[in-house]
């Protein structure tokens, strides 16, 4: 489960070729790919 979240991540949402250097800035940017993945689980679960 969790291997496909980071797969979905990864291939959707830009976690795999970050271009940027910094922790935070590369946490900014992880923590929008999860905010993203959360809302459309949460659109998906809707419909």
């Amino acid at each position: 489960m969790v291997e496909r979240v980071f797969g979905r991540l990864k291939d959707e949402y830009g976690a795999g070729q970050l271009h940027v250097r910094g922790a935070q800035k590369v946490m900014a940017h992880l923590i929008f790919g999860i905010f993203a993945l959360t809302v459309d689980q949460l659109l998906r679960l809707r419909s």
